[in-house]
């Protein structure tokens, strides 16, 4: 017997993601746990070297993330947001609730754009679709204690593939469930228009083998497997992982699949809790047990083992696999996904997903499962409650907070309208609803607005209390995110400069490990950090004006060649947001150091800089900086208030030298009016 390859999910995707980067990512889950995701899953997406720090990390993701041109999405079950995170949504990650009515939205798929980092001989990075079927939740369980089971395939541009036919209906699935709620899904939009340049292969194998098959819910899984792979399942052996069943006295889904392909023999997996009690009912596990050639089995220990010992704890199985295989000839097919082995699941109450792919068979393959010879064990209750519909649980609102204009909106998806609803955050009230109406987003008033945005510093998760109803968990959907404060706030205007000249991600972390000690106490693992000296050289390039005009420079070509790209996302970060590298947040600081009169004809020449830099990219790229009028608007207001510092670089200049004031009327107009190279003209 020998079980497939065992990887993390975070190797399996590092292997995939060698020679590329992230261009746009979409994942589905049933349970979402939103801090995990931030801290442990985007890092394992992304070729950098994190520090182990939290808060450092994050820094480091914040900056990262916005070179992500498509953006990264989550779609979650809105009911199985994790009530353990305690944190703040740091990074610029879309959140996306979905409330299927019918049963529940329990599909795990990774679908992840990625480009070649090293560019074709046209100068082309090509890009390629990574298509992940998997078992595993977005949880800590999930991703690093549960056996699970999972697989990807890759789509090349310009391919021809067997997966399209069936991936893009399941992305118009997706888009239908948040269709009414009006909100914009960019980043499933840019997977399914690279899709759309992709070829579709309607035959179903390719000399005699199976070419890889998407499941998206439009068939029952029986009715699936007999249309894809047909004569090529029936009379095989075939063995069932599934960690959950139906609450009923018999399998009906497992009958279906006997009827349907006659298997010489079926083995299903026999979940167990730590105390060796049988995770089904009783009656259940004896009406399998009835039916003709199927037998109870078990995993080996050691593939459920976490570590060494007899006592170590064993590994959850949430894996969900339907391994068909014969041996004359030797061949296997294998369904994997986020299908368990009951009727919402098969019979299209739930949505779900898998792919059937076809694997390298050994000479004589053999049962991974070991028919179960225990004797008769006592029987618990399956720990899957989660997936039945909890109708008091149920909350169908919406919050949403836009950082961009501090606003706060809420929308009750139900035909009907809603109760009065209490908001609120650790139990302190925020505020008070009257009955929203049915499907309409309704703007929070400036009261409640203010108290979100403070309490979303804190904690994304809000308490929504309604009369007669337990406390539900809402995770509020924050939009703008570049004009959400940064974990690192207070660099000096020289740093600022500096973080803006340096040209690698290398450099950028090893800047940010020298500040470990301002966000030392903001996360778990700062203080195994040893914080660096900080370097103070008063006659370095970056305390003077080389090292400004370099820093501005080196903004202006980077903001540029973003909107040239059409990342305009990154244009947003740099000179509209409140992040710590922003041009905002370097307009507060010599503001908030102005009181500092030696420095006051440095800091002038920073803001001369910086009304040129607005000036050329309001003129280079009209329609951009229009449709950022209001931002555009406030920058240029902070820009004002700031030209209290000519008149006392003039006071200060002027006192022994009558002539200065007219020296700097001339420096300001040839300063900003631009230089430009000569002419060309054609021969």
């Amino acid at each position: 017997m020998s079980l497939p390859a065992q990887a993390t999910l975070a190797e399996s995707f590092q292997s995939h993601l060698k020679g590329r980067r992230l261009h746009s990512a979409v994942f589905t889950t049933f349970e979402f746990d939103p801090t995990f995701f931030e801290q442990e899953i985007i890092p394992s997406l992304l070729d950098i070297a994190f520090s182990h720090a939290t808060s450092m990390r994050l820094v480091q993701l914040e900056d990262h993330l916005k070179n992500v041109p498509g953006g990264i999405a989550v779609f979650y079950d809105a009911q199985h947001v994790s009530p353990s995170d305690s944190g703040s949504s740091r990074l610029d990650i879309r959140r996306v609730p979905v409330r299927h009515t019918k049963g529940v939205f329990h599909p795990k798929i990774a679908l992840l754009l990625v480009e070649d980092l090293e560019p074709d001989e046209g100068g082309h990075h090509a890009r390629t679709l990574l298509v992940a079927c998997l078992s595993a939740n977005i949880t800590r369980a999930g991703w690093w204690s549960n056996l699970e089971a999972g697989h990807i395939e890759e789509i090349r541009e310009g391919d021809k593939t067997s997966l399209k036919v069936d991936l893009l209906p399941f992305i118009a699935i997706l888009l239908d469930a948040v269709r009414d709620r009006n909100l914009p899904q960019p980043e499933l939009e840019g997977i399914k228009k690279f899709l759309g340049r992709t070829e579709k292969r309607t035959h179903r194998s390719v000399e005699g083998r199976l070419l890889p098959q998407f499941y998206g819910g439009h068939s029952s899984v029986v009715d699936f497997l007999a249309d894809r792979a047909g004569e090529a399942l029936n009379g095989c052996y075939l063995e069932v992982i599934s960690p959950y069943f139906d609450k009923a006295p018999t399998c009906k889904v497992l009958q279906a699949l006997v009827d349907r392909f006659a298997p010489r023999e079926v083995r299903v997996f026999l979940p167990r809790n730590d105390s060796g009690e049988n995770l089904c009912r009783d009656d259940f596990h004896a009406s399998v047990s009835e039916i003709a050639n199927v037998y109870w089995s078990v995993l080996p220990a050691d593939a459920l083992s976490m570590g060494g010992g007899e006592r170590t704890k064993k590994r959850f199985v949430h894996a969900k696999v339907y391994r068909f295989f014969s041996r004359n000839p030797s061949r296997e097919i294998v369904f994997v996904g986020s299908a368990n082995l009951t009727t919402p699941a098969h019979e299209r109450g739930n949505i779900e997903c898998g792919l059937l792919i076809e694997v390298e068979a050994p000479k004589r393959p053999d049962f991974w499962l070991t028919r179960d010879s225990a004797a008769r064990n006592a029987f618990a209750q399956s720990i899957e409650d989660g997936l039945e519909a909890d109708l008091d649980a149920y909350c169908p609102l919406d919050v949403r907070f836009d950082w961009r204009s501090r606003k706060g909106e809420l929308y009750w998806d139900s035909r009907l309208p809603s109760p009065p609803l209490k908001l609120q955050a650790n139990g302190v009230l925020l505020g008070e609803m009257p009955s929203l109406p049915s499907k309409q987003w309704v703007a929070l008033g400036e009261a409640i607005s203010l108290a979100l945005k403070e309490c979303l510093e804190r904690s994304s998760l809000l308490e929504v209390a309604r009369p007669d109803k337990p406390v539900a968990h809402v995770l509020v959907q924050e939009e703008g995110m570049w004009g959400k404060p940064s974990l690192l706030k207070s660099l000096s205007t020289a740093d600022i400069l500096k973080y803006w000249s340096l040209l690698t991600a290398e450099q950028r972390a090893a800047f940010i490990a020298e500040r470990s000690a301002e966000i030392k106490s903001l996360g778990l693992g700062n203080d195994l950090v040893i914080p660096l000296a900080k370097i103070i050289d008063r006659d370095t390039v970056f305390d003077r004006f080389a090292g400004i005009f370099h820093a501005f420079g080196c903004l202006e070509r980077d903001v540029a060649k973003s909107l040239r790209e059409g990342q305009e996302k990154i244009a947003d970060y740099r000179i509209f947001g409140v992040r710590y590298d922003s041009l905002g947040s370097l307009l507060a600081r010599i503001e908030a150091e102005a009181g500092e009169a030696d420095r006051d004809a440095e800091r002038y020449v920073m803001l001369l800089c910086a009304k040129q830099m607005c000036r050329e990219l309001k003129h280079e790229f009209r329609d951009y900086w229009a449709s950022r009028s209001k931002e555009a608007a406030q920058l240029e207001s902070q820009i004002d208030r700031l030209d209290s510092l000519r008149q006392r670089v003039i006071e200060a200049g002027s006192a022994d030298d009558t002539e200065f004031p007219a020296f700097l009327t001339w420096f300001d107009q040839w300063f900003l009016k631009r230089a430009r190279g000569p002419a060309t003209v054609a021969p």
